[in-house]
C-alpha cells in the first residue's frame, strides 16, 4: 500500500509529540498528555487538515509499558 500521510509519535509517560508528514512536508507537530483524553486529540487535529485515514501510516517508538 502507498500511504500519503505519516504519523510520527514520540512517547513518553506523561506526553505524546505528534508530527504528521504529507508527502515530505511537516503540515504539524504538537504535544497532548499521555492519557485517554490526549489520544482523543489527534483524532480531531488530522479530520482538522482533511487526512485520509485509509492512507495514513502511524509510527511509535517501542518504549516497553508506556505506548
Amino acid at each position: 500500500m502507498q500511504y500519503n500521510n505519516y504519523l510520527g509519535i514520540d512517547v513518553s509517560k506523561k506526553t505524546l509529540d505528534y508530527c504528521l508528514l504529507q508527502q515530505d512536508k511537516k503540515v504539524f507537530n504538537y504535544r497532548t498528555t499521555n492519557d485517554e483524553q490526549g489520544l482523543k486529540e489527534p483524532h480531531k487535529k488530522l479530520k482538522s487538515h482533511s487526512v485520509s485515514f485509509d492512507k495514513i501510516l502511524v509510527c511509535a517508538e517501542k518504549t516497553g509499558i508506556y505506548s
